[in-house]
């Protein structure tokens, strides 16, 4: 008899297909279609905040000119990714998913320390 490994579901920047991607309404739906894991992207703001956005450029998600990692945390709060949702924190994101099974060590779950 063949045994054949579940695949593993991996949202890639959230539920990036039914919200804007690396936002929490991206990984919110994602842990609600019960993904097994949650692929982002992490910057550090001039003011040493890590924050979770993908691209170099704030132009394709917000529609505003200049680098995500030329501008301060408060700077980037007043944006929004497609007009709608704000830019994350990683901190943010990490309490977010602290509750589910998102991170594996052998088989057992294991849950990060959130300060």
């Amino acid at each position: 008899m063949t045994f054949v490994a579940k695949p593993l579901i991996i949202a890639h920047r959230g539920a990036s297909a039914e919200a804007p991607e690396n936002t929490l309404a991206a990984f919110r739906r994602a842990l609600a279609l019960g993904v097994d894991s949650i692929e982002l992207d992490v910057q550090v703001t001039t003011d040493g905040v890590p924050v979770v956005f993908h691209d170099a450029s704030l132009q394709r998600l917000t529609g505003k000119r200049g680098r995500l990692t030329e501008k301060s945390w408060p700077k980037l709060t007043l944006l929004r990714v497609h007009a709608t949702e704000s830019i994350p924190r990683l901190v943010d994101v990490l309490r977010l998913t602290a509750a589910a099974r998102w991170c594996r060590s052998s088989s057992r779950p294991v849950r990060p320390s959130i300060p």
